[in-house]
């Protein structure tokens, strides 16, 4: 009965097969149900695997410094953390031959910050604007550098 099983299966697997092979004489490609790019052009940017160390200035022309994380399709403030922000979505263009992003991360008790930035190389600059019901819009700039670019040596031996 298994032998019986084991042989439909493959019968079946090898039916699967060939309905998505062309037949002589067709024209018709087989289509393929995976895009796959072939070019690393065609691939989507990303900022996946950095971490930039920036000062932010904030209206009242304040210092302060942050870390920004970009892993696995999220992005993340690092001292927004202790605010309830969290790690969120981000997309990335390319203009100009930088890498521009844009994130929109929320907290239940602190509102929505709204940020965009432009990647050049190492160097990261950008603002974000932070809207919380009952107070003014609030605007910051940051601009830093890559914490250790990938592919090149640790921080501590440079």
């Amino acid at each position: 009965m298994i032998r019986l099983l084991v042989v439909l299966a493959s019968i079946s697997l090898a039916a699967a097969a060939c309905e998505s092979t062309p037949k002589t004489g067709d024209s018709t490609p087989a289509q393929s149900t995976v895009a796959q790019p072939s070019t690393p052009s065609e691939m989507a940017p990303t900022l996946d695997g950095r971490s930039f160390l920036v000062q932010v200035t904030d209206p009242t022309g304040a210092v302060e410094p942050d870390t920004l994380r970009f892993a696995n399709g999220m992005f993340d403030s690092i001292e927004c953390t202790q605010y309830g922000f969290t790690p969120t979505k981000y997309e990335v263009s390319i203009k100009d031959g930088a890498m521009e992003f844009v994130a929109t991360a929320s907290s239940d008790k602190e509102g929505v910050m709204n940020w965009k930035g432009t990647v050049t190389g190492n160097k990261i600059s950008g603002q974000y604007e932070w809207v919380k019901e009952g107070q003014a819009t609030a605007t910051a700039t940051f601009k830093g550098s890559d914490v250790e670019m990938r592919g090149s040596a640790p921080a501590a031996s440079r």
